[in-house]
């Protein structure tokens, strides 16, 4: 009986590593490309007749990741830099007198 509830154990958690790690992928923009090798491996045949189609399909396939993530840094550095325009347009100078009396109440 304990053997059995191990085995059930072992599955679930499997199965959960697997969903775990297919969500990842997904989140990643990855996924595509490792099921397109896991059913590439399928057809050995035609991997071996193909390789030029099969590198040409792999990289356009990664081309897609590499360019969504480079779009998404691209579009984050440009909020940022507008975020930090933003604040230092409302920012003040100080002058000599202000940041002697700062400094005196401190």
């Amino acid at each position: 009986m304990r053997d059995f509830i191990v085995a059930v154990l072992v599955f679930h958690l499997a199965i959960f590593l697997l969903c775990l790690a297919g969500a990842i992928l997904a989140k990643l923009h990855i996924l595509h490309i490792i099921l397109f090798e896991m059913v590439a491996e399928f057809f050995p045949e035609w991997l071996a007749a193909n390789p030029d189609r099969h590198f040409a399909i792999l990289a356009v396939l990664a081309a897609y990741p590499v360019l969504y993530w480079s779009f998404r840094i691209w579009k984050w550095r440009r909020e940022e830099r507008a975020a930090r325009a933003s604040v230092l347009a409302r920012a003040r100078r100080i002058t000599m007198e202000e940041l002697q009396e700062m400094c005196e109440r401190q």
